[in-house]
């Protein structure tokens, strides 16, 4: 039996939105019926018998069976085609090596990889070298490539190799890998292997690579020079990064770094510090005493320890005590007042105990931050760290600005 229309125009009205045709009684509300309620549509024995009846091609095909269908697939006569949009497939990354080639070369690497993964537009904000050698290169890339999230850049890590036959050493060579995609963070990578008399003049093979309109930054993870500003590469950047931790005698060297520090120096050192300097200053506001003593507790050696130290006298002007502690690193600073104590200690772990005078110790979050986040600070303001200046001369400093 086929569904059996029911007329109901008595009901239905006409006119567009209340239904026309033979089939308007299926969603014709009864008049005076108030809104919400189960029975509000019309009721009828054909409308009901119809709802129950099998559609006209299900039946047909119940008596004399379904078509037969073609064969579903690629290349198949009568497969579908879905409604995906049609584009180039694009690789996610794409990784080039080069050898014995220009700097022109690299740069057509770039371009051709840049298409590759469907990024032809430059959107980086600086460009980063970095100057290693091979042991450290892996730790400094990964640590660069995490910064390069917060900081799109290009990086350009140029390593030096030393040649092992006088052959070797008397010729020149360049040798590049080209990373883009997710192989280099969020931006492009570079690694530059110099041979020869290349190694002596790397600053004459990044100079055509730099972005243009882009600040410049220089980081030495090891083997830093004594004058970073004097460096040929250093003269590019207006941002030279060094670490302390890498060398054997760091408190030696922190007094050449004294000596020639030029605006746009700064030491990892001291980006170490930055949340000991924060909980310290918002300690000092919540008790503004004046302070009569200070001592800083650090392992043997560790420059952090005396960069903080320098960096209290010259800001409280008193002499700050160097306690040697087992460490790790910094492990506690106490500042004498008339009032009491103020100490903010740390022994071990990512805690630390802060105590005031005459308030109750609170435990505050002060954990080692990996190399990453030391970069992605540096890379946060690209001028000149007056505090660092201050913390290198220590009470000179302070002596230096009362008589400007």
């Amino acid at each position: 039996m086929s569904p059996h229309p029911v007329r109901a125009g008595s009901f239905a009205g006409s006119g567009p939105g209340r239904g026309s045709g033979p089939f308007r009684a299926y969603a014709c509300p009864v008049p005076g019926m108030p809104p919400g309620d189960t029975d509000r549509f019309l009721r009828h024995p054909e409308v009901e018998e119809s709802w129950g009846t099998l559609d006209p091609i299900e039946a047909y095909w119940g008596e004399h069976g379904r078509p037969a269908q073609y064969p579903v697939g690629p290349g198949a006569r009568g497969s579908r085609r879905d409604a995906r949009t049609r584009r180039t497939e694009l690789a996610q990354a794409m990784k080039i090596d080069l050898t014995d080639i220009t700097a022109g070369d690299i740069n057509k690497a770039l371009v051709q990889g840049r298409r590759a993964i469907g990024t032809p537009a430059v959107g980086m904000v600086l460009t980063m070298v970095i100057v290693t050698d091979e042991e450290n290169a892996y730790d400094a890339l990964k640590a660069a490539e995490q910064a390069s999230y917060e900081h799109p850049s290009r990086m350009l890590v140029v390593i030096r190799r030393h040649a092992r036959t006088l052959r070797d050493r008397t010729s020149c060579r360049l040798d590049a890998e080209v990373r883009v995609g997710a192989e280099a963070g969020s931006g492009e990578t570079v690694v530059l292997r110099t041979y020869g008399e290349v190694s002596d003049h790397a600053d004459s093979v990044v100079l055509p690579l730099l972005l243009p309109d882009a600040p410049v930054v220089v980081w030495w993870p090891a083997d830093a020079p004594d004058n970073p500003s004097a460096d040929p590469l250093g003269r590019l950047a207006q941002r030279r990064i060094t670490d302390l931790y890498a060398v054997e005698r760091p408190l030696e060297v922190l007094e050449t770094r004294a000596r020639f520090y030029t605006p746009g120096d700064t030491d990892l050192a001291w980006t170490r510090l930055t949340p000991w300097r924060s909980l310290l200053a918002a300690a000092l506001d919540q008790a503004p005493v004046k302070v009569t003593s200070a001592a800083v507790e650090a392992e043997a050696e560790n420059p952090s320890a005396e960069l903080l130290a320098r960096w209290l006298e010259a800001r409280l002007k008193v002499k700050a005590d160097r306690v040697v502690s087992p460490g790790p690193l910094v492990t506690a600073v106490r500042l004498g007042t008339d009032n009491g104590e103020i100490s903010l200690d740390r022994p071990e772990g990512p805690l630390a105990t802060l105590t005031l005078p005459g308030q109750p110790s609170r435990t505050l979050a002060l954990k080692v931050r990996p190399l990453s986040e030391l970069i992605a600070e540096e890379l946060r303001r690209l001028d000149a760290d007056d505090m660092y200046a201050v913390a290198l001369r220590g009470r000179d400093s302070r002596a230096l600005e009362e008589t400007a």
